[in-house]
């Protein structure tokens, strides 16, 4: 299991927020939530993902976020080709 599967929905929205490189006002703005618990959602997210500092936690979110839409974008790839081949 992905330590990222151990966030919660919430959690997840602020992770993705910090991988756009939003400062704590905008997410806590976004998300309609105090900036005190933004903070208190990144304390979770690190101690959840085992990171030391909010940097830590940006590139790992920019990774993650990365990652999920290059998978996405090979798996579509692979339903054309596959469809492409049927035909």
């Amino acid at each position: 299991m992905s330590k990222t599967a151990t966030l919660t929905d919430r959690e997840m929205q602020v992770f993705t927020l910090l991988a756009e490189g939003e400062q704590n006002q905008v997410i806590a703005d976004q998300l309609f939530i105090t900036e005190r618990t933004v903070r208190a959602h990144l304390a979770k997210i690190m101690m959840k993902l085992g990171l030391d500092s909010r940097m830590q936690v940006c590139l790992a979110a920019y990774v993650f976020i990365h990652d999920r839409a290059e998978s996405q974008t090979v798996g579509s790839d692979n339903y054309e080709a596959s469809g492409a081949a049927a035909r």
